[in-house]
């Protein structure tokens, strides 16, 4: 517990697991390669930035926020595949919700930008220069 530190007013719990999402992207060998963030190959996915919020949302809106305000690495690779993503309300309901709380975030401007459904996505890489 040395190495986190609380950034809400609540202290963090003196025993228990923390658990944290590092994107990997294996080595050519197929081993765990170095910590990246989203890339065109490996975007950000919406599914799991749901996950997240909903997790925040248990302890309440000021909470799932701020874990988007204090979350480095967004960029333009996140990628809005929810089913439906045009119409998410459909299948989750509580998709409102997140979005609701994605435009509070003081971030959210760097955070929607990258946010693209699958077309748009699909269409930008397309049309990205060749590396």
């Amino acid at each position: 517990m040395a190495d986190v530190e609380a950034v809400g007013w609540q202290p963090l719990p003196t025993s228990g697991r923390i658990w944290v999402y590092v994107p990997q992207k294996p080595t050519s060998a197929g081993e765990p390669g170095v910590s990246q963030g989203p890339d065109a190959e490996f975007p950000l996915l919406q599914p799991y930035v749901d996950v997240v919020v909903e997790g925040g949302l248990e302890d309440g809106p000021d909470f799932a926020r701020e874990i988007l305000e204090t979350t480095d690495g967004w960029n333009n690779y996140w990628l809005n595949d929810r089913q439906l993503a045009r119409r998410p309300r459909v299948h989750d309901p509580s998709a409102a919700g997140v979005d609701a709380i994605i435009a509070k975030a003081s971030t959210a401007a760097s955070l929607m930008k990258g946010r693209l459904f699958p077309e748009d996505y699909t269409a930008r890489l397309l049309m990205a220069p060749a590396k």
